[in-house]
């Protein structure tokens, strides 16, 4: 498992290096396709690595909203623990996105967090169906704990059929 973050790890060093964010960079429309929400059902934390995992769901700009599994892998200094934490991004798309399922997939960027009690912490993320896919944080994520943090991201997105 260690190895297959750390492979990931270095595929977001890559992406990120790549320059612009793939859904903006491609010259077509881009929409706000809905929000993808995801609270904190565990978490683990060995300093430089990280896992957090999370029930997500995303509800469309049509209001449908889809279930999925989130797998968070981070790499950096990591000196937080927390013990409940939500995220909630803006989901950024080409005109065409849609159907179910469609934000399963691998995702990659950057993060920062800060809790002392409650804290706060933000990430953009970038890939999805063909690495065309942004998620840019509607505001700071809501998190309870203690410590601080500056990680590259990996998130994996698992599409939870009803």
């Amino acid at each position: 498992m260690l190895g297959r973050t750390l492979a990931n790890t270095a595929v977001a060093l890559g992406l990120l290096a790549a320059g612009p964010v793939p859904a903006l960079a491609q010259g077509g429309a881009t929409i706000a396709a809905g929000t993808l929400t995801c609270h904190l059902t565990d978490s683990s934390n060995v300093i430089l690595f990280s896992e957090d995992t999370f029930d997500c769901t995303y509800r469309s700009a049509g209001g449908e909203q889809t279930a999925y599994l989130g797998e968070i892998s981070k790499l950096g200094v990591n000196l937080s623990f927390k013990d409940a934490q939500i995220l909630k991004w803006a989901v950024l798309a080409p005109a065409t996105f849609g159907g179910p399922g469609i934000l399963e997939g691998g995702y990659v960027g950057a993060s920062t967090e800060v809790s002392v009690g409650v804290g706060v912490g933000a990430r953009v993320l970038v890939g999805g169906s063909r690495h065309q896919i942004t998620l840019q944080p509607l505001s700071v994520s809501a998190q309870s704990g203690f410590g601080a943090s500056v990680t590259l991201d990996s998130l994996k997105l698992t599409y939870l059929p009803s």
